[in-house]
């Protein structure tokens, strides 16, 4: 913050010698502020910066945006945003996946879905017929059909961006609709997708809670066979559930040697209690012969 007020400081040297700071400089210290959640600070160089002739552009909206989320005002980031679209500036695809991102976070999957059919709407490449009917399949719960229409858009238009589909998948995993962030991940997958470690991060956990332990297994599985190399945290909290089920401890020995084979230092991922259960499970020689090691 100290640093902040001495940039600020420095701008102000520069008007006062009649050098008008850019748009640029402006949105670097807009940003600053809004990470040190300085809002009012950030306001008033937002009001400055016109005064000065500039015209705020969308990165300088989509930064008090995503601040103001930051401080929990819900309300006045999406005030920001009408008057970002009545001023006649764009919003970006950064500035709607923003406000998705932190409406998923509030458990409001819709209004996220809602808000990128505004985007797609504002494309002069899009059908307004064929946005339609994804709203209506989303609207009635079908949200196997209003994904399957999305990817058909943009596949058709040979525009693709995963980060709609991260954003859903991750948000209806915070509002614990696992069965539905199940199905965009498995139409995702059929599509030739890679979803995001973030994202089977996510689903892993809900279905570990859920003790719904083959899907989080898949999953597992899945970014295994990506190369993805998860957060030791997410790693043992499957192992641990599968340790404690009946019936599933030799898949979670399975997982160990699978995971020694992708790479992943057991030692130093494997937590304490992990390994004293692995041990406990590592009963005949062939598992020996299988285990990862003395590490363990």
């Amino acid at each position: 913050s100290g640093l902040i007020l001495k940039a600020y400081n420095l701008l102000v040297q520069l008007a006062d010698s009649g050098v008008v700071p850019n748009i640029m400089t402006y949105n670097i210290l807009i940003n600053g502020l809004c990470k040190a959640k300085n809002i009012n600070g950030a306001f008033k160089l937002f009001k400055e910066l016109q005064l000065k002739g500039h015209s705020p552009n969308s990165i300088t909206y989509g930064t008090l945006i995503d601040g103001l989320h930051k401080v929990d005002r819900e309300e006045d980031a999406f005030k920001v945003f009408e008057q970002m679209i009545r001023n006649g500036c764009t919003p970006s695809s950064a500035v709607y996946k923003s406000l998705m991102t932190w409406s998923c976070r509030k458990k409001k999957i819709s209004v996220a879905f809602s808000l990128w059919l505004k985007y797609l709407r504002s494309l002069p490449s899009r059908e307004d017929e064929a946005i339609k009917s994804v709203e209506e399949h989303f609207e009635k719960g079908e949200v196997t059909k209003a994904i399957r229409g999305l990817l058909e858009m943009d596949f058709k238009l040979r525009n693709f961006d995963s980060a709609p589909y991260t954003i859903w998948l991750i948000g209806l995993c915070q509002a614990g609709r696992s069965e539905e962030a199940l199905k965009i991940f498995n139409i995702l997958e059929e599509c030739g997708i890679n979803v995001s470690p973030p994202s089977c991060v996510m689903l892993i956990r809900n279905l570990c809670r859920e003790q719904n332990l083959d899907q989080a297994m898949d999953i597992f599985l899945y970014t295994l066979e990506k190369g993805f190399m998860l957060m030791p945290r997410i790693c043992n909290q499957l192992l641990k559930c599968l340790l404690c089920s009946q019936g599933k401890a030799k898949h979670a020995l399975d997982l160990v040697n699978r995971m020694k084979s992708m790479g992943y230092d057991l030692d130093s991922c494997l937590h304490q209690t992990t390994k004293f259960l692995l041990r406990g499970h590592w009963n005949t020689r062939e598992m020996e012969n299988a285990s990862p090691g003395q590490t363990l």
